[in-house]
């Protein structure tokens, strides 16, 4: 649902960029996760992968308006069975403060483009994905 809303947001010419860490601490979620790039940059989403670190915090800043912070991963787990926290920016300094924050990390990655992948490496990502739900 969340993949929908931005891949339906950059198809409207809305700007997305989504920084991700180069690789996770999991390697079926590496995996996991080429499926849903290669949609969201068919549609034209911006994805930034980050080399040198993970950073496990989720931040959006909409147009120097609204801005979140949050530590819950989207997904089923997380939203309903873990507690997690969340914080919601409405002062133009702190929204300006996050927005500056998440350019400065972009400008340390460098941008994914998908390549193409063969019938043996889509079917693989599809055996992992139905495992998705334990990731």
């Amino acid at each position: 649902m969340c993949q929908e809303a931005l891949r339906l947001a950059a198809l409207r010419g809305i700007v997305v960029d989504i920084i991700l860490p180069e690789k996770s601490n999991h390697t079926l979620a590496n995996i996991a996760q080429n499926r849903y790039l290669r949609e969201l940059t068919k549609a034209g989403v911006r994805l930034w992968f980050l080399s040198d670190k993970i950073v496990h915090a989720k931040a959006l800043a909409i147009d120097n308006s609204f801005a979140m912070t949050w530590s819950a991963n989207m997904d089923i787990r997380s939203l309903f069975l873990n507690y997690e926290v969340m914080s919601s920016f409405y002062t133009e300094s702190d929204i300006k403060w996050l927005a500056h924050w998440l350019e400065t990390l972009r400008d340390r990655c460098y941008r994914y483009y998908p390549q193409e992948v063969g019938s043996l490496k889509e079917m693989l990502e599809g055996l992992v994905l139905l495992t998705a739900y334990q990731l």
